[in-house]
């Protein structure tokens, strides 16, 4: 086996630096996370044979080439403290600054590095540990990394769509429902040819509805035509005849294209809540009536009657909420100034709409009831409202997840002895003291996101 992988260039071994730490993923399909001197991450293909992880049909660990280290990609390694970052700082990067008050164990200073792009937007890298071992920010730079990923994900889904196998359209057909109709994978392979429903031109996947383009209604026809309410709805032609397709098939296609599955149903619910949000705010109804509606319109969607809340980031809730409240202080304001100016005489006026100065979600684009979401086999792109809520996705600092979406000026947090508006943990050293090198519970089956925060 070594022999092998030295002729593919692949490590021989585990690298002796590198100790095993915990396992991630779901349905057999896994991520082995190790740890250097330095507290860097790396993916192996299995755990050590003596741990109790170890898969026997894995075969020997072996580390994943698609990461960094730091003779392939020292850019993305601190020359000081040689820990793993985010991202790698640009050549024409600009302003870059080195957090002097960096602490691990403090919100607002968790950031590590900061720098202007090319472009003129600030941007923050953060210690690639910290992000896998703080929920918070772990949960966002996931969200962004499949932000990052969509656009290829759907480029692959059509490319094996427009296939003349049937195994590469039924794949391509779950992927797509998994990213435009916000389904689980393993929810799709447990489909049967009774869960779908024809109305018309609309299809009722599990009490769902969808508008599909033509050819996926032809697609949706052909592989439940004459055949049993209580047949897979997925299935291939096998050696051994038609078998359903697996889930751990689907997990692998889906780790190929560096995409977690959850977070692909929390990226579309999310976009969908600043629709949403948009419409309803839009009539001055109240943020915390706004928001229930909201909910009730995303179960709707889902056909769920479990709280979706939980799939919406809380960094898009807490802006469309900071965003209300500034738009609400200033329509206030400009009434204020209204009865002033009319000495009262207007005080029933309401101000026109276009009058509204801020805008009261991070997208403009109004939503429509969702009544049915449209399924389509070419679409290859993101549309224009998903491209604004990206690039606001990715100009927001992961810490300000941590401190609740508040802006943080570089004064407040990198240069001064002034605490934060976060408060501080009543004993720092006993933290750190405590912290383990073993990740967290919940990384136990999520997929810990990769190293590219674009």
């Amino acid at each position: 086996m070594n022999d092998i992988n030295k002729a593919f260039g692949l490590p021989e071994s585990i690298d002796p630096s590198h100790i095993f730490v915990f396992r991630t993923g779901e349905y057999g399909v896994y991520d082995y996370m190790y740890k250097d001197n330095f507290g860097n991450y790396y993916k192996y293909t299995n755990a050590p044979k003596e741990d109790p992880n170890y898969d026997p049909y894995a075969g020997d660990a072996i580390m994943l080439e698609d990461q960094p280290t730091m003779s392939n990609s020292p850019e993305y390694y601190d020359p000081k403290s040689m820990a793993r970052l985010t991202m790698a700082i640009p050549q024409d990067a600009q302003d870059v600054i080195e957090n002097e008050a960096y602490d691990e164990l403090e919100p607002a200073r968790i950031w590590f590095k900061s720098y202007t792009s090319a472009a003129g937007d600030s941007r923050f890298v953060y210690k690639e540990t910290d992000v896998i071992e703080n929920f918070d920010l772990w949960a966002a730079h996931t969200l962004r990394l499949t932000d990052s990923m969509i656009t290829p994900l759907r480029r692959f889904s059509v490319n094996l769509f427009r296939q003349e196998n049937i195994k590469d359209r039924v794949m391509a057909a779950i992927l797509m429902l998994a990213d435009q109709g916000m389904f689980e994978p393993s929810e799709l392979v447990k489909l049967t040819v009774g869960d779908i429903e024809f109305i018309d031109k609309t299809v009722k996947i599990m009490g769902r509805k969808f508008v599909p383009d033509p050819d996926f209604l032809d697609f949706f026809s052909s592989v439940t035509s004459g055949r049993k309410p209580d047949e897979s709805l997925f299935v291939l032609k096998t050696a051994y005849g038609e078998r359903p397709i697996g889930v751990r098939h689907i997990y692998s296609v889906l780790k190929f294209l560096k995409l977690n599955s959850h977070a692909l149903v929390s990226w579309h619910l999310s976009q969908a809540y600043t629709r949403i949000m948009s419409r309803l705010l839009a009539n001055k109804m109240s943020f915390e009536d706004a928001e229930a509606k909201a909910f009730m319109e995303l179960s709707g969607v889902l056909s769920s009657v479990s709280d979706v809340s939980v799939w919406v980031s809380g960094i898009v809730r807490t802006t469309v909420e900071g965003n209300y409240k500034l738009a609400e202080e200033a329509r206030k304001d400009q009434e204020s100034a209204q009865k002033k100016a009319f000495g009262g005489a207007q005080e029933e006026r309401e101000p026109a709409p276009t009058e509204e100065p801020v805008e009261k979600s991070i997208t403009a684009s109004m939503s429509d009831d969702f009544g049915a979401l449209p399924l389509f086999s070419g679409l290859s792109y993101k549309v224009p409202d998903e491209i604004s809520f990206s690039s606001w996705l990715h100009s927001v600092p992961l810490h300000d997840t941590v401190i609740h979406g508040q802006m943080l000026e570089l004064d407040e947090a990198g240069f001064t002895d002034q605490d934060p508006e976060s408060e501080k943990p009543e004993s720092n050293e006993e933290q750190k003291e405590a912290k383990s090198s073993k990740a967290p519970d919940f990384y136990q089956g999520s997929g810990v996101g990769g190293s590219d925060d674009q």
